[in-house]
């Protein structure tokens, strides 16, 4: 008997993934999975904090779960937020590069958190990676004294990130243009041999 139930049409690249958020039960699970050894070894740096330790970010690793989980990017919530899907492919790139290079297909949502996202960063290394791509890329700078005040990256979204990059930024090519940089077609270059 057939299934009077129709079944979604749904294409993978008009799915919305819900915002990122950090899972206590897997952050339990990943305490508990260390051992014995890396307990006492915690807790015996914990009294010498001039010693270089690194310990991963609470959070970090539920974000990274649900990172894995999206399999593309998704067009239709990034469609609802922003004109240019093109522009938010790109601005999430560059953000996954820097902050999740092992990640394969990392795709945010406008409604993820940016304090969530820059989790990885230790000594702040991919914010500065990411401020510079997108300077050099777009043309923004998110290295402004009064946005470093704001405290952006604990307080904005992707989506927040990207209408900046959109309402602020030119592209590379606008930016030649502005500079007086651009390329002379090859009507305006002059001839050789010709005077």
């Amino acid at each position: 008997m057939k299934s009077l139930r129709a079944k979604p049409n749904v294409v993978e690249s008009e799915r919305s993934y819900p915002p990122l958020f950090v899972d206590p039960a897997v952050e339990a699970l990943n305490e508990s999975e260390r051992g014995p050894v890396a307990r006492l070894l915690r807790r015996a740096l914990s009294y010498f904090p001039s010693f270089a330790y690194y310990e991963v970010p609470y959070g970090l690793r539920s974000v990274e779960t649900q990172l894995r989980a999206r399999r593309e990017f998704s067009e239709a919530a990034w469609r609802a937020e922003v004109k240019d899907v093109d522009l938010a492919r790109d601005v999430c790139r560059i953000v996954a590069k820097h902050c999740f290079p092992l990640l394969p297909n990392v795709s945010f949502v406008p409604e993820d958190p940016c304090s969530l996202i820059f989790l990885t960063s230790y000594d702040q290394m991919e914010i500065f990676g990411v401020a510079w791509e997108l300077r050099d890329r777009f043309g923004v700078d998110l290295l402004r004294e009064d946005l470093r005040e704001s405290r952006w990256p604990e307080r904005w979204t992707m989506g927040k990130l990207v209408s900046y990059v959109a309402f602020f930024g030119v592209g590379v090519a606008d930016a030649d243009d502005a500079a007086g940089c651009r390329k002379a077609s090859p009507a305006e270059e002059p001839r050789s041999g010709s005077l």
